[in-house]
């Protein structure tokens, strides 16, 4: 489940370190994760299955609200640093589809290819964190924004790079406090209703 969650990130990583195409390695990690996420819930006892499952979708929830509040925080910064922080979606778009096809096409691609990112962390972080708080959705960001800083530049050549950083953190610091925040809430509202 971490793996699949994780199939778009990991992909980047391996398109950008390997040079491996960006829709092969994707593909291919969620392919393998898929696998594995459906032996391990087809292996767990009824109540751990539905647990999972509850974790699973909860991650997904909080995902598409830290994914918005990302992107909201980013359009928020950039249009008062003038530059231009979704461009990396038609980059994705190409990979994933190809630079001859049509414009409109493409940047549908890159959207839901960064769209899927999102809801996977998120599904990735929910399933790894038993008791998730707004602080640990920090931090998991934080690794994520360290992952990013470390690829992004070089490969994207980048020449703005302090708004670069600076629109990325406070984008990433939003997605993981609103992440976590969001799963924890879930969660307890979930254990009070079975709880009451």
């Amino acid at each position: 489940m971490v793996v699949a969650g994780s199939a778009g990130g990991v992909g980047v990583v391996v398109y950008v370190l390997a040079g491996i195409s960006l829709r092969a390695a994707a593909a291919s990690v969620l392919v393998i994760g898929g696998v594995v996420a459906a032996v391990t819930l087809g292996a767990l006892p009824g109540p751990g299955r539905r647990a999972a499952v509850m974790r699973i979708r909860q991650g997904a929830i909080a995902g598409l609200i830290a994914t918005v509040t990302y992107d909201s925080v980013r359009i928020a910064l950039a249009s008062r640093l003038g530059i231009a922080p979704f461009e990396v979606w038609a980059v994705f778009g190409e990979l994933l589809v190809g630079e001859s096809a049509p414009r409109p096409m493409v940047l549908a691609a890159g959207t839901a290819y960064h769209v899927a990112n999102g809801l996977g962390f998120a599904i990735a972080f929910s399933v790894l964190v038993k008791r998730p708080t707004w602080w640990k959705g920090l931090v998991f960001a934080l690794a994520l924004e360290a992952a990013m800083a470390l690829l992004y530049p070089s490969w994207l050549r980048i020449q703005q790079l302090a708004e670069f950083y600076t629109v990325s953190l406070a984008g990433h610091l939003a997605y993981g406090s609103v992440l976590g925040a969001a799963v924890a809430r879930m969660r307890r509202s979930r254990a009070a209703r079975v709880n009451p």
